[in-house]
């Protein structure tokens, strides 16, 4: 996980493996912002997906074969900001937007209320963002330093955005990393698995007979469902 560190009396994370600082990747990098009221995942007993390995793409791709042309690899690493807190107010959010837009000045901000950012490029927990926390200002936002402020044309369905797919989301609006403004929820969710409907339903299938093996006295019925949960 990231570590705080200071550095000319600016506060910053460092990567607690390699002490690499973790800094925005571009100084005018354009940001997508998401605001909206975040659940972390559960873990469950055969899905311990409970946290996402941010990715690191190298920023030029190899040369050509007669070494003459170097082509951008047209990838960029995930890197995120957030404000997330259980007791982060509406009221906070709608300030700070304020803050974000004036015009010729539009930038991200390093406080919303209380709560300071929080900067990490390295390992986070899953987590999703649903609407429901601040009105209409939910949604996402494209954010050009001292150029430009967008709402973009998007509404949440009841899924939400995971972070896999905001991390997907920030590339196809050409964004240089992403920023979440968010309520910690009290609500958790599980992450589905790449087979969709028919994993989740072996995982609760799992899940049940985990549970009857639990509570089953020694005897004939206990080993019956162990032999149903290993073969």
């Amino acid at each position: 996980m990231s570590a705080l560190t200071k550095s000319s009396g600016e506060t910053k994370r460092n990567d607690g493996a390699t002490g690499k600082v973790l800094s925005p990747p571009t100084v005018n990098g354009t940001a997508l912002v998401c605001i909206g009221s975040l659940e972390y995942s559960k873990p469950t007993r055969c899905d311990q997906n409970d946290l996402y390995l941010m990715k690191t793409y190298p920023t030029v791709a190899p040369t050509n074969l007669d070494g003459t042309k170097v082509t951008n690899a047209n990838q960029k690493d995930e890197f995120m900001v957030s404000f997330v807190d259980a007791n982060l107010q509406k009221e906070d959010v709608e300030f700070a937007l304020k803050k974000m837009q004036v015009k010729g000045n539009e930038r991200i901000v390093t406080h919303v209320g209380l709560v300071e950012s929080y900067v990490n490029g390295d390992v986070t927990r899953t987590f999703r963002v649903k609407d429901g926390f601040c009105g209409d200002a939910d949604g996402l936002y494209k954010i050009v330093p001292e150029q430009s402020f967008d709402k973009l044309d998007y509404i949440f369905d009841e899924k939400g955005l995971t972070i896999k797919k905001l991390f997907e989301t920030m590339r196809e609006n050409e964004c240089d990393y992403l920023v979440v403004i968010g309520k910690e929820s009290t609500e958790t969710f599980t992450v589905g698995g790449i087979l969709g409907g028919r994993l989740d339903e072996k995982r609760l299938e799992y899940e049940t007979l985990a549970e009857q093996w639990d509570a089953a006295p020694e005897g004939e019925e206990k080993k019956r469902l162990w032999n149903k949960l290993v073969f």
